[in-house]
């Protein structure tokens, strides 16, 4: 790994430090939302199964019983599964709009703290699309983190 890559790395671990609490919640989100996601390819195996098996009782009242309970299962499921990932994507956007700003303050900050010769010899416009750069950096990383790594990470953590 580049030393400027790994330091870029650290500045944004700085943020995820930093707004621990949005983090962590983003954590837990995502995985339940994909763990519950998981869960319907067995809640649909278990209905069929009754199903299948209960073509061979002589009483369906009992079948239609059992079938019903496993739609409110299945359906309660797909309701936490859409809260959590409303809350997920609530939770990523306040983490990235507030990392975001603090990271473009620090950026300007850091800029202001040059000579008026380093600003004559660079072009502005130049160094405020670096800092546009590296903000909007920040975002489309934690995005491919949580929504793309983390969801197959979790998804091999289940399934094995």
């Amino acid at each position: 790994m580049k030393k400027s890559t790994r330091q870029t790395i650290i500045f944004y671990l700085k943020y995820l430090k930093q707004f621990k609490g949005y983090t962590l919640l983003s954590a837990f989100f995502i995985t339940l939302a994909v763990g519950l996601q998981m869960a319907f390819p067995a809640l649909f195996g278990w209905f069929i199964d009754t199903l299948v098996n209960g073509a061979d009782t002589l009483d369906s009242s009992i079948v239609v019983q059992n079938l019903l309970k496993i739609l409110v299962v299945i359906v309660s499921v797909d309701v936490m599964n859409h809260i959590s990932w409303r809350v997920l994507i609530y939770s990523i956007i306040r983490l990235q709009s507030k990392g975001m700003r603090e990271i473009t303050n620090e950026c300007f900050e850091f800029l202001h703290q040059h000579s008026y010769r380093f600003f004559s010899d660079n072009f502005t416009g130049s160094l405020v699309k670096k800092v546009g750069r590296m903000t909007r950096a920040f975002e489309t990383i934690t995005d491919i983190v949580f929504f793309e790594l983390a969801g197959i990470g979790i998804k091999l953590v289940i399934s094995i």
